[in-house]
């Protein structure tokens, strides 16, 4: 038995055992264990059941088909978190099967790699919690499989099935295109920038079937939910993301403004344009310096990027970065100076220091009752700025690589 498969059958066990102990905290302990978008999920897949929109409970903001896979909840209330769980597992497996093919030969660096994801906490308790972020994880693995592969077919197909079930990857598409254009078995030494040169860098036959079929899938399924549920499918699964925010505490910069102008039609007035418009521009940049080397890396920085400067960000978002770290850890160790290691460590240090730095603070203020919102917005803004530091970190490695 190899070293990968003990890992992922321990895995197996440690989850099991998170999701029995989580029923007993929920019933002893003040602070419960089961995410809150459990519960969300369970009605909502109730009211699928008795025939009515999974829309009729306030808050289920996502696409229909997740309350209908979570049906067998109304038999089982503990179904959901054994999918999720095996989702985290089934993730795991695809990132074997992409450090393989990316020429990792030690079993033990790909344990490493692996056991990042299968270990995290942030990984094992949020998929037993009941959060299924795990199932777009899953599917977004498969996404870069199928890159790797040239399967643009099958990739197509995860993608328009990944952004119709979370709305957020809809941010990897330069990325896509342009890996799709790449041709790795030439090189150039054009570095122009061009109307030529980026239409080049952008479009190929593979980017444009890549795009048609993934739109299709988007639209099909987008047009089978607007049938069954009108535009209250658009409203709280899509439309309902652009304008939120969040005025009780989150890691976003946005939250105190927010929470200082809380009823208001424009809480965050025209700050909010241009954090997002900076956003965007930090986007098409990643695109464009790192796709078309390492489509999994820009894949993470991205993550980072978007979840650092969106107007919410809570803790469950951390998991579309992080699950990208174990395909590029590989990448980060090998192509590496002092100067940029001890960075990168620095970073590491810091980046969990900062999270325990805000957890603090939020708990005085969600469980006791504090008055510290200043604190804690003080603290997202240094955690803020770590986020930025980590990115700016990424790319000057991926640069010097």
């Amino acid at each position: 038995m190899s070293a990968e498969t003990r890992l992922l059958q321990l895995a197996v066990v440690v989850r099991v055992g998170l999701i029995a102990f989580g029923r007993w905290q929920d019933s002893n302990l003040e602070v419960p264990y089961t995410d809150i978008d459990y519960k969300v999920y369970s009605d909502a897949a109730n009211f699928i059941k008795d025939g009515a929109s999974p829309y009729e409970r306030s808050t289920y903001r996502y696409t229909p088909l997740l309350a209908g896979l979570l049906l067998p909840n109304c038999l089982f209330p503990e179904y959901g978190k054994v999918l999720f769980s095996m989702c985290d597992i089934m993730a795991a497996m695809i990132m074997l099967l992409i450090l393989y093919d990316k020429g990792v030969t030690s079993a033990t660096v790909r344990c490493l790699c692996i056991g990042l994801w299968l270990y995290s906490p942030f990984t094992a308790t949020i998929s037993t919690r009941g959060n299924g972020e795990a199932v777009v994880v899953c599917m977004l693995m498969g996404l870069v499989y199928m890159l790797e592969k040239r399967r643009v077919i099958l990739a197509a197909l995860l993608y328009g099935l990944a952004v119709h079930w979370r709305i957020y990857p809809i941010v990897f598409a330069p990325s896509i295109l342009i890996h799709l254009a790449h041709d790795p078995n030439k090189t150039t030494n054009d570095k122009s920038a061009t109307i030529w040169s980026l239409f080049r860098k952008y479009v190929s036959v593979d980017g444009f079937v890549f795009g048609v079929l993934s739109g299709l899938v988007f639209l099909i399924l987008g047009g089978a939910m607007h049938w069954f549920y009108g535009m209250e499918f658009l409203e709280e699964t899509y439309l309902y993301h652009l304008s939120r925010v969040d005025p009780r505490h989150n890691f976003s910069p946005y939250f105190y403004p927010a929470y200082l102008r809380a009823g208001s039609m424009d809480a965050l007035g025209d700050t909010g344009a241009w954090f997002g418009m900076a956003g965007l521009a930090m986007q098409l940049f990643i695109s464009h310096r790192v796709a078309s080397t390492d489509v999994a890396m820009a894949f993470m920085i991205q993550s980072m990027a978007f979840v650092c400067f969106n107007k919410v960000s809570t803790a469950q978002y951390f998991v579309w970065y992080l699950s990208w770290l174990p395909l590029v850890l590989p990448q980060l160790v090998k192509h590496s100076g002092r100067q940029e290691n001890k960075s990168m460590i620095a970073v590491a240090i810091a980046w969990p220091l900062g999270l325990a730095h805000w957890l603090a603070w939020a708990y005085l203020l969600e469980f006791q009752g504090y008055p510290v919102h200043l604190f804690v917005w003080g603290a997202g803004i240094v955690f803020f700025a770590i986020n930025v530091w980590c990115i700016t970190c990424l790319l000057v490695r991926v640069s010097s690589s």
